[in-house]
């Protein structure tokens, strides 16, 4: 074969290769920039007013409680920021007021702690004649089997127990400010959970494990949400269980370094910050549309269909009576 057809033929293979090597990373590029834009998800830009307004938002001295608190702020709402930590709270209190119409204080509040929430609770009703919006925005996952005070895994009870309990108390002040909106925060996870009926507070030996509590507590949410809405049918007090997506926070601090390598190097790429993170429990606090749909499961600021066990009825009716027992709601 003539050595100038041997190598022409080399050349064009190797052009071919090039070139489709340019276009597989090009491609690729315009995938991971696709899929970026889809997991940041949308921006709320609905011009609601919040003057006059008074708001709670729970855990918001970082991350995507304190980006809500922010927004809720600017537009000129008076924001309870209910944090475990009071110096930090008025840390961010004072940054987010700065310039805003509205204003942030600090009030403390441990939602691992029954005691802490009935304290936090007679203080706002004490000082406060309203209560328009409440987002039950903490949450932690805890890594290692921990109890509270009142004998709860500590994740179940932060992430569950304190704020149905919290809610239920500051249900009535809801309600006598009609139209007024709840807001809890889910997760995706819970897709990936179950609920142990028989072992809910993960007590039996070698059986805690902390994604899982963590995943449990958000299937919990989504089913007391529901559960909630019907409960609260005619009184214009509406529901909403939120999904912020994959959000760079302090939510996971704690976890064992080999998790937060994998973390960092397979999910956090691909997460929002804290901004684009509280827009979907904006857009439930806020938007218009919304007042005519209550107890539903959102996810990039749309209604979207939550796991099986996420929307059983009996489950949920079972778990709500659970529920009122293990926060002593059933005697009060």
């Amino acid at each position: 074969m003539d050595y100038h057809v041997v190598s022409e033929v080399f050349k064009q293979f190797h052009d071919h290769l090039s070139y489709g090597l340019i276009a597989g990373v090009c491609a690729t590029g315009v995938l991971v920039l696709l899929l970026k834009y889809w997991v940041e998800g949308p921006h709320y830009y609905g011009q609601e007013s919040l003057e006059g307004k008074l708001v709670i938002v729970t855990g918001s001295n970082t991350g995507i409680g304190k980006e809500t608190a922010r927004e809720f702020v600017r537009r000129g709402a008076r924001v309870i920021m209910a944090c475990r930590n009071v110096a930090k709270g008025w840390d961010a209190a004072n940054e987010i007021s700065k310039d805003a119409k509205g204003q942030a204080i600090v009030y403390q509040l441990d939602l691992s702690s029954f005691k802490s929430i009935r304290k936090f609770v007679e203080e706002v009703l004490n000082s406060e004649t309203t209560v328009d919006i409440l987002v039950n925005n903490a949450g932690l996952v805890g890594f290692e089997k921990q109890t509270t005070e009142d004998g709860f895994d500590l994740t179940f009870q932060t992430n569950y127990l304190g704020p149905f309990l919290l809610t239920m108390l500051l249900l009535e002040k809801l309600k006598s400010c009609a139209p007024a909106r709840i807001v809890n925060l889910a997760s995706s996870l819970h897709k990936f959970g179950d609920i142990d009926w028989e072992d809910i507070n993960m007590e039996k030996p070698g059986s805690y494990d902390g994604v899982k509590a963590y995943n449990q507590s958000k299937i919990a949410i989504i089913l007391i949400t529901k559960e909630l809405s019907n409960k609260l049918k005619g009184t214009q007090v509406t529901t909403y269980a939120v999904n912020p997506g994959p959000v760079r926070t302090e939510i996971g601090r704690n976890q064992p370094l080999i998790l937060a390598i994998i973390h960092f190097f397979t999910i956090r790429p691909f997460s929002k910050n804290a901004v684009q993170g509280a827009q979907p429990t904006i857009y439930c606090a806020l938007a218009k549309h919304l007042a005519n749909e209550t107890g539903f499961y959102y996810s990039n600021s749309a209604r979207r269909q939550p796991s099986k066990l996420a929307r059983n009825p009996l489950a949920a009716k079972k778990l709500w009576d659970m529920t009122m027992k293990m926060t002593g709601l059933d005697v009060a």
